[in-house]
Formats: structure tokens, sequence, C-alpha cells
């Protein structure tokens, strides 16, 4: 992208290198190693995995989540990439039943004990016990709020383009919550609505339900354009933009696409 090609071809090999070297180290019979909820998320971030090793990571992943009934096993390195990394592999219902876990350790259990803040603990203070131990008890903690990364690019489905920067071109893709199996005490979203201040202007992304019919509407800034991915939540196969049937789009993946310019708009 920057046009260094020697330095590209230098990190190419790097890369490979260490990928190798991470598959002589943490895999053995065909299987990773280290099974937490971190250790599967890492190489599956940072695309380690190939093949069957990968496939196997996901599903494993999956299985872990679960078998802690839907809570947070991962610490300062893990929960910034969790949801992240779980929308990436397909896995947007288990990020959907973290983020609204209320029980600990997880996101909401902190707010539940008043938190305004990310705290370094998910017991950094509970209003049974009172604060933890000093040594290790930061109230403003970012790792750990990073989530709010994945939800401005997931639930809402603002996301950048890396060959357009400063977001002259962008992606609109919100992933509504459609889970078979919700954890108990927890409830379906059925709407969101985010606002991004980006370099070149307000971003605004809200969806909902209108009469059972998903209903998105975008705002997107003067002299920029959105890759728009609308879910097919039914078995129509056409869209409607500010009232009027939308003629030119794909359909790849269970999303329609199709791009705006710059304006208001309902899309149903």
């Amino acid at each position: 992208m920057l046009g260094k090609l020697d330095r590209a071809e230098y990190y190419a090999k790097l890369r490979a290198d260490i990928n190798t070297y991470y598959v002589e180290k943490f895999v053995e019979n065909g299987e990773l190693k280290i099974k937490t909820q971190t250790g599967y998320l890492l190489p599956l971030a940072f695309k380690m995995l190939e093949g069957e090793l990968y496939h196997k990571a996901v599903s494993e992943l999956k299985a872990n989540i679960a078998q802690n009934d839907y809570t947070l096993t991962t610490g300062f390195v893990g929960a910034g990439a969790l949801n992240t990394t779980l929308s990436s592999v397909g896995l947007d219902d288990e990020a959907y039943s973290l983020l609204l876990q209320t029980r600990d350790p997880s996101w909401l259990y902190s707010v539940r004990q008043g938190a305004t803040t990310v705290w370094e603990r998910w017991n950094s203070y509970t209003i049974e016990n009172g604060f933890g131990k000093v040594d290790m008890n930061s109230f403003n903690h970012y790792a750990y709020g990073a989530v709010t990364e994945w939800m401005f690019a997931s639930l809402a489905g603002i996301k950048p383009m890396e060959e357009h920067p400063g977001f002259e071109k962008f992606i609109l893709a919100p992933t509504p919550d459609t889970r078979e199996f919700i954890p108990e005490d927890q409830e379906r979203i059925t709407s969101v609505n985010a606002e991004f201040e980006s370099p070149r202007g307000l971003i605004k992304s809200a969806w909902c339900y209108e009469n059972g019919e998903f209903v998105y509407k975008v705002t997107v800034p003067e002299n920029t354009e959105a890759t728009v991915f609308f879910p097919l939540l039914s078995d129509k196969k056409s869209v409607n933009v500010n009232g009027l049937d939308f003629a030119e789009f794909n359909i790849e993946n269970g999303k329609i696409i199709f791009n705006l310019g710059a304006g208001e708009y309902v899309i149903k």
C-alpha cells in the first residue's frame, strides 16, 4: 500500500517464518496445545492457521465459550481481540452472547457493580465485597474496552477501507442479532443507533425492525462513498432505498451489496 515493495517482501517472509515456528511450537497431533479462549483467539486473529487446523480451532473456540456458559475467560491480551475475531470467523452469535452476559466475568457484570469505565479486573469492585486487591486494580483499562470497536464495526457495521484511508470510501455492514440460542437472562438486540465522526464527516448507522421488517437508516458524508452490505433476513432478493427499488446490486453470502454516494437513506 505504501509502495515499499522491498520491505513488503521482507515482512512477508518474516510472517511466513513466524507462522512456521508457531505451528512447530504450539501445534501437536493436528491440534493447538493451548486450549483456552486466548489460545484459540490469537492464531485466528493473526490468520496463522489454515485448512483443517483452522476449522478445528474455530469449532473448539465455539465449544469453549459454550462450556464456560457464555462468560469470558480472557485477560489483557485476549479480551481486546475477542469479539472482533469471533465475527471474523463466523461466530457472531457467540460474540453477541458474550457482550450481553451479566454474570461474572463479563463486561456487563462490571456495569452492574457500578462501573462507568472499564476495569482491570472483571470484579475490581463488587457491591457485595467492595474493592479488590490494590496491587492490580486499575479502573481505566482500555484493553477490555476495545469491545467497542466490535460494536461499531459489527453491530453498527461502520468499517474503514484500507485502500481508501480517512474514510474517503468505507463499508456499512450491520450484523443483526439473529441468534437461535439465547443464554438465560439475555434478550435479543432489536435496534442499534451509532454515529462516528470520521475525518470526512459524520457517519450514521442505525437499524431496527418495523412491522417485522429490517430497516436500515444511514448517513453518508459529503465527498465520500459507502459500500453497503445489507443483510438478507427474508426470502426477498431486492432492496428498496428511500422508497425506490434499487437496481444495481450484487448478492453474496446472504448480503445485498451496493454503493451509495453522499446523502441520507432509509433502506428496506
